[in-house]
């Protein structure tokens, strides 16, 4: 199946840098913590979308990794450090960082993030914490 929705997770060295979706009558996921992402356009790639759905809705031009698709909806990955002054947000409510078991445990995550998050974890993390090394310049 083509994907028609491009969702992005973005793992910090604090965590999972994640949306809370404003809370409108039949907006999907409504007062939920979610990736950030939406509809891919004509004549986009998936992770076109991606990029220009992250821009949009915190304000950061980032470069994504692919981690999978699944009922239509592909997902992508970056590892980085967002600086506070760099975040805008234009969609959502709120913005907020949570720690990869909070973001598990949390009542109010969209189960399809739950999902990524664990997937992201398990495949990117090898089921460990990332940490962010200075003198390296990348996660360890």
């Amino acid at each position: 199946m083509k994907p028609r929705v491009a969702k992005a997770i973005i793992y910090t060295p604090d965590g999972y840098l994640l949306n809370l979706r404003d809370n409108l009558d039949g907006f999907i996921g409504a007062g939920q913590w979610d990736m950030w992402g939406g509809a891919i356009e004509s004549g986009e790639s998936a992770i076109q979308a991606c990029e220009r759905e992250v821009k949009e809705e915190i304000g950061l031009a980032l470069a994504f990794k692919p981690l999978f698709s699944l009922y239509g909806i592909a997902v992508f990955y970056v590892h980085t450090s967002p600086k506070p002054s760099q975040l805008v947000l234009g969609e959502g409510a709120a913005y907020a960082v949570l720690r990869f078991d909070r973001a598990l445990r949390a009542k109010n995550v969209e189960p399809f993030t739950t999902l990524s998050i664990l997937y992201h974890h398990f495949h990117t993390c090898k089921g460990r914490a990332l940490v962010y090394s200075p003198q390296r310049g990348e996660y360890v």
